[in-house]
């Protein structure tokens, strides 16, 4: 077996990195209707609905099975390194899951897992994007600067972005409940199921 040095590091890097940010809290009563707010005040988050029943966290680049098709609609990965840590809270009280994050490299991303049925609440203050993929509950998203990404989601959802494009692709849409996007200086992308 061939030892590759530069794979090695990466790989302790990536250790410390995941140890250091890799969370996972539950929320009081699964059995309830759950609520994630998470507050970016700089980076990027992209979030991912599971069956799990808990909230977990990663620190990173953006994750291999999104990569593609991130890069594809302009989302970058960084590849400089930065000096500053990222700093990330996390706090939960009856069924409502509290995120802070704010990012130590240009692009670092937060990758949070949640149940797919949560209402979630996201707001990027400054520099970065948001992702959600495979939710099922209420979405409120906004993004200064960045790019709003919106995959495989039933709503309702409110989402607004200042200077970039937002995109959203529904599952299926909920009857009676509106849906609201919005950007000011970017294109809004709209892709409803077919019934």
């Amino acid at each position: 077996m061939k030892f590759n040095v530069s794979t090695f590091i990466f790989f302790l890097a990536w250790l410390a990195v995941s140890g250091a940010q890799g969370q996972t809290k539950y929320f009081s009563d699964p059995q309830k209707l759950s609520y994630l707010s998470i507050q970016v005040l700089r980076g990027n988050v992209i979030v991912v609905g599971t069956s799990d029943s808990s909230v977990t966290t990663n620190l990173g680049l953006w994750p291999s099975e999104l990569t593609k098709d991130l890069i594809a609609k302009g989302f970058s990965r960084s590849r400089k390194q930065s000096r500053r840590r990222a700093e990330f809270s996390m706090r939960e009280s009856e069924n409502k899951m509290n995120l802070d994050f704010t990012a130590g490299a240009l692009n670092e991303t937060l990758y949070v897992k949640v149940p797919r049925t949560s209402n979630l609440k996201l707001v990027v203050s400054g520099a970065g994007s948001v992702v959600v993929q495979g939710t099922e509950g209420e979405i409120d998203v906004e993004c200064l600067q960045g790019k709003i990404f919106l995959d495989r989601i039933r709503g309702p959802v409110v989402a607004h972005t200042l200077n970039q494009s937002l995109e959203a692709r529904f599952s299926a849409l909920v009857p009676g409940k509106p849906n609201f996007l919005s950007s000011l200086n970017g294109d809004v992308r709209l892709f409803l199921p077919k019934d």
